[in-house]
């Protein structure tokens, strides 16, 4: 068992990379932050180079 498996559930977001642009607002309330500010500052996806997993 994975140390983050151990923590209380709410504690835990698990998010697909390829998810993250799709669910700012998601991410913000779980990280008790403003969502409108949050998905405004979040960086646009960029696109990945030959070889990144």
């Amino acid at each position: 068992m994975t140390r983050w498996e151990s923590c209380p559930s709410d504690r835990v977001l698990v998010i697909d990379y390829d998810d993250l642009w799709t669910r700012t607002e998601e991410i913000a309330r779980h990280l008790r932050l403003d969502g409108t500010t949050f998905a405004a500052q979040f960086p646009p996806r960029a696109t990945r180079t030959t070889g990144q997993a």
